[in-house]
């Protein structure tokens, strides 16, 4: 009922449209079951000893959602939306392929029983290869950033839809870091390195925003 309460606040002071705002409930429910499940499944072990979830979790789901630039416009860029929230707050702390795995099953078991909609509709636009089912690969170029217009007064967090631009963009601020500093980092940036950086830039973004960084020594953390 809080989290319901909080995600109706949210979605009239943004001006959702009435039929995406319909689905807002049923994503409150799918969060509270991801974290309910999360916890029972996946435990802290000495090897995981991060796996460690509370009522925080939720709360920065639908921070995450909040901070959209421009309201969703229909029920599938809210639902894209939300699950990128749910990737970065539950999935971004796993610590290896199998538990990673479990994840995308989960998460696309809750889009089709709780939205209504079929997870490989939802994220059609992620469908690389064409075969029309999104898989684990495909799902991690869903990203959000609000750094996509460089020099804009107002900074709108909105989903990267041409990931090309995306690293253009990244490449640019670099060679503007290096023209300025006297430390120069001279990187080679790929998508996944834009993962990163879109991934960290929201966490900076929010507010009390935090992140722990887990790699074995030597692996260049």
């Amino acid at each position: 009922r809080i989290y319901g309460a909080i995600v109706d606040w949210w979605g009239r002071g943004c001006n959702l449209a009435s039929d995406v705002m319909a689905k807002a409930p049923a994503l409150v429910a799918a969060t509270l079951e991801i974290y309910n499940t999360i916890k029972r499944e996946l435990l802290p072990t000495p090897a995981k000893s991060h796996y460690t979830y509370n009522m925080r979790d939720l709360s920065k789901v639908w921070q995450g959602v909040a901070m959209v630039g421009a309201p969703p416009a229909d029920q599938r860029s809210l639902v894209r939306l939300w699950a990128h929230e749910t990737l970065r707050v539950f999935h971004d702390r796993l610590v290896n392929d199998e538990d990673r795995g479990w994840f995308f099953d989960f998460l696309r078991q809750m889009v089709d029983k709780h939205t209504g909609l079929k997870f490989d509709t939802v994220f059609s636009s992620k469908d690389a290869d064409g075969d029309k089912k999104v898989d684990i690969v495909e799902l991690r170029t869903l990203m959000y950033a609000d750094f996509l217009v460089p020099g804009a007064e107002v900074k709108r967090y909105l989903e990267v839809a041409d990931q090309k631009a995306l690293l253009a963009v990244v490449e640019e601020q670099l060679v503007d870091y290096n023209a300025q500093s006297k430390t120069r980092m001279d990187l080679v940036l790929f998508l996944y390195a834009a993962e990163h950086i879109c991934r960290i830039s929201r966490v900076i973004r929010q507010e009390l925003g935090n992140a722990l960084l887990v790699g074995v020594g030597g692996s260049g953390r």
